[in-house]
């Protein structure tokens, strides 16, 4: 498309609005090209210029709100440019329209190329130095920036709030430290080692040069104490943290703020605080949210909906945390447990029918409170299975509700703590099956034939039951598994 084809596309769009293949033919063309952006800009600035600008806002306002309803099997209108526009790259533009009327648009992300992106990234350590390395992590990953000093275009300043619409960026830090961002997500960067989160979700794995690094929301400031965590903030504000590795302080904003002193999280634990900032755990969470892959495609419908317990406990912040990528050697057991790794017990590898299983990564720390139940929701029919330590009598609901395959998987514990700052068993860990397998647990399973909840009792039903023993695993897979 020539100059000439879009200004005359574009007088079309202003005056009566356009067919949907010419909507998406105009997308397509501002989306990839520099100079079609800026000429359509500087188009829509003249005609704006001669507009009424009340008139403007106006209408802008009419092409936020949501279209009119429709009666059942009435055809949609592709000749409306207020309901063309309401998917998000078209509201972009509109918006865009009433910002250059008002003399405030800045063009962070129109007005740039694709190409000047990548300059960017090329540059980042231009200035000052934060960051040494910008990298998408995935195919459709978009990001831009908008910068608070437009003096130095080709680099990252303090101030610049990096924008991701869609896939996953990686920031990485001078010091060392990594920052993953989901999209969408709105990251301001304040400096080296302070950043704030305006929307979104993100992972930070903080390197030994970067400890103190800190992330702000608007309802608290994420300390780093040597650590990998996660933060989402919503749209109201509301936030989540989530230690994955170390500590964390979680020092409140707003009316909590010197009332109530600093949260500290340890490896394992997470907590939301609200639109008000009050404070509650987060029972479960997805692997997949904050992971640096993402949602990624595997062999298996998701089964493992949700994990909650019966737990009401206030000094309680543990969170489990669903894999569905897949059980395999070397898999982590334990939210809370650096090292402890799912393996098979010899070389021959663990049972066939669990490689690939969605799981859940318990907490240890309660493997002993004999009044536990812990509910399991399943979406699919399913095959629901048990790992209990062999040095454990097995509980009555198990051998009642489940059957005992004969089959064992062996825990690599390696290096742990347990209540306080010592360490144990820090030999080093093993890789692969049969590699430094202190312990074993026994497979029970037992078949949902339909979607729900199905409760679990506790892994001991008296006190005085060993310390040394692991709190059971929980797997799952479909009834009827993909070939």
């Amino acid at each position: 498309m020539n100059m000439i084809q879009l200004r005359a596309l574009a007088s079309r769009w202003l005056e009566e609005g356009l067919e949907a293949e010419e909507l998406h033919e105009l997308e397509a063309t501002l989306s990839e090209n520099g100079e079609a952006r800026r000429t359509f800009l500087a188009y829509m600035s003249i005609h704006a210029e001669l507009s009424n600008i009340s008139a403007g806002k106006e209408w802008v306002s009419e092409l936020t709100r949501s279209a009119p309803p429709q009666p059942a099997g009435a055809a949609v209108s592709t000749s409306a440019a207020p309901y063309l526009l309401r998917n998000a790259f078209g509201l972009a533009i509109a918006a865009s329209l009433m910002l250059i009327a008002l003399g405030v648009w800045r063009g962070s992300d129109w007005d740039r190329d694709a190409a000047q992106d990548r300059q960017i990234a090329a540059n980042v350590a231009q200035g000052p130095a934060m960051l040494s390395g910008i990298q998408p992590l995935s195919e459709n990953c978009r990001w831009y920036v908008e910068e608070a000093n437009r003096g130095q275009p080709e680099s990252i300043q303090p101030g610049d709030v990096i924008r991701v619409t869609s896939g996953r960026l990686s920031l990485e830090y001078s010091h060392g430290t990594k920052v993953v961002l989901h999209s969408p997500a709105a990251y301001q960067l304040l400096s080296d080692m302070k950043a704030k989160m305006i929307v979104g979700r993100l992972k930070a794995t903080v390197s030994e040069g970067g400890k103190g690094f800190s992330v702000a929301t608007p309802r608290a400031t994420v300390v780093d104490l040597g650590t990998e965590f996660g933060v989402e903030v919503s749209d109201d504000g509301a936030t989540d943290v989530l230690v994955f590795q170390g500590e964390v302080d979680v020092d409140l904003h707003g009316d909590l703020a010197g009332v109530s002193p600093a949260q500290r999280l340890h490896m394992g634990e997470g907590v939301r605080l609200d639109a008000r900032g009050t404070k509650s755990r987060i029972v479960s969470i997805k692997e997949s949210s904050y992971s640096e892959q993402g949602e990624m495609d595997h062999d298996l419908p998701l089964v493992i909906a949700e994990v909650r317990d019966n737990i009401l406990r206030n000094s309680l912040f543990s969170f489990y945390e669903i894999v569905a990528t897949g059980l395999g050697e070397d898999s982590l057991a334990y939210v809370d447990r650096i090292a402890h790794e799912y393996n098979g017990v010899t070389a021959a590898g663990m049972p066939e029918y669990l490689i690939g299983a969605e799981y859940v990564k318990m907490f240890n720390s309660d493997k002993l409170n004999p009044s536990i139940s812990i509910d399991v929701k399943l979406s699919t029919p399913a095959k629901l299975y048990v790992f209990l330590d062999d040095r454990l009598e097995p509980p009555s609901w198990l051998v009642e509700g489940f059957r005992d395959t004969g089959d064992d998987i062996g825990i690599d514990a390696g290096p742990y703590q347990s209540v306080g700052p010592e360490w144990f068993n820090t030999g080093p860990t093993g890789v692969g099956p049969g590699e430094s397998v202190e312990n074993q647990l026994s497979v029970w399973v037992r078949e949902i034939p339909g979607p729900g909840v199905f409760r679990l009792g506790p892994a001991v039903e008296s006190e005085g039951s060993t310390g040394d023993s692991n709190m059971y695993g929980i797997a799952a897979t479909p009834l009827v598994r993909k070939k």
